[in-house]
């Protein structure tokens, strides 16, 4: 997992602790502070394959964390 992935998923986790619910795409760019759509999806993509997160695209707001290992 790189760096940056790392960042997105703990401010997923802490997002979805804070509000109930989980972040948008625009949320997560602020939050990682980056102006690339193209840059989020991609890290998310990365993560779901790693089996870190799963979601349902074209669906707002569906992100389930699987597993929470930083390494």
């Amino acid at each position: 997992m790189t760096e940056r992935e790392k960042e997105l998923l703990m401010y997923i986790i802490l997002f979805k602790q804070t509000n109930g619910y989980s972040p948008s795409v625009r949320e997560m760019m602020e939050g990682l502070n980056t102006k690339s759509v193209s840059h989020i999806s991609q890290m998310l993509e990365e993560l779901k394959d790693k089996n870190y997160i799963d979601y349902q695209r074209n669906a707002s707001r569906t992100i389930v964390v699987k597993k929470f290992d930083l390494t």
